[in-house]
């Protein structure tokens, strides 16, 4: 048994994020090997954990001092986001998993392209220096390829709470759309619905980031903001529609397609390694006008969806959590 794990993140729970959701499920099931977990973080959530100790810090000074401190040969250090380059500039051993979208958004706007050139500076010195770096997407395993030989791709889990046996409900009437609302995800949504008012409901569920994009959503008389709750009930849904500038791969699309809901998004990132003909459609970004046309064909065409795909086996916290143990605790 190890003696501490340190978890390097911002929010730490399962009430914040899809990155933030996966390092508790996969530390959750790994808990019983560490007499202590740590979490160096700016906000704490939602969380199983039977115990652990949260240690804020407010700025990158407190953050270096804490790892420091917790510095020893007993100690394992792992973090989720780009604030782990703290870890290489301590120069401590550390793991990683790389669940962002650069360097492609960049290319999505100025801003971006800006923020850009920090996240990836940062980032290149995580991917150097990491003893191992985990990916969620074939396509992000082989950019990281590049950095180090020492990358692995281990999928995300998810819950898999309304499998349907048979063949598609046909009483499901509207859209729903899945993701905290900021402008990677939600900004063509609004230049979407700009262009054209669908006349079934689109649901949207996810935290508010963006209070001014999520108000201009709201003012659509088809949208409904829904907020963030526990478990997305797609398996009352006809389509999941998914806006996204760029995405690692997106969970949402595993739950939607386990619960015998198609999907249609933007073919960007890792989207294909679970997006198919039998799934869902993939529309070339940012064809706006694409995507409103495939958006009514696959919601008229529904039944064309055969919502089989055996990659979602790949797919398991469990198998997920014995591939970091592995890792990890070797």
């Amino acid at each position: 048994m190890c003696a501490k794990l340190v978890i390097l993140t911002t929010h730490f729970g399962t009430n914040f994020s899809g990155g933030s959701t996966a390092t508790c499920e996969i530390f959750i099931r790994l808990e019983k090997h560490f007499d202590d977990i740590i979490i160096f973080g700016t906000e704490i959530g939602q969380h199983s954990f039977n115990s652990l100790h949260f240690k804020q810090y407010h700025n990158s000074q407190e953050l270096r001092s804490l790892i420091s401190k917790y510095n020893s040969n007993k100690t394992k250090f792992y973090g989720d986001f780009y604030n782990a380059v703290a870890f290489a500039a301590e120069q401590v051993p550390f793991y990683f998993t790389y669940h962002d979208n650069w360097p492609e958004l960049a290319d999505t706007s100025f801003d971006h392209w800006v923020d850009g050139f920090k996240y990836m500076r940062a980032y290149e010195k995580i991917f150097n220096s990491a003893q191992h770096v985990f990916t969620v997407s074939e396509f992000k395993r082989k950019q990281i390829a590049k950095y180090t030989s020492e990358v692995s791709l281990v999928r995300n889990g998810f819950h898999k709470t309304h499998e349907l046996e048979g063949g598609l409900p046909t009483n499901r009437q509207n859209i729903l759309m899945v993701g905290n609302i900021d402008d990677r995800k939600y900004q063509k949504a609004l230049e979407l619905f700009n262009q054209w008012n669908p006349e079934c409901k689109v649901d949207i569920y996810g935290r508010v980031i963006d209070k001014d994009l999520a108000d201009g959503l709201d003012s659509f008389p088809c949208v409904s903001i829904k907020g963030f709750v526990e478990e997305v009930p797609y398996h009352q849904y006809r389509l999941l529609l998914h806006t996204s500038l760029m995405e690692n791969l997106p969970i949402t699309f595993c739950e939607a397609i386990y619960s015998k809901t198609p999907v249609v998004a933007f073919d960007v990132g890792g989207c294909e390694e679970v997006i198919t003909s039998d799934t869902g459609v993939l529309i070339e970004p940012y064809d706006l006008e694409e995507l409103k046309k495939q958006v009514i064909y696959a919601y008229n065409s529904y039944e064309q969806f055969n919502l089989k795909s055996n990659i979602l086996s790949e797919f398991d916290w469990e198998r997920a959590a014995i591939a970091y143990q592995k890792i990890i605790l070797n």
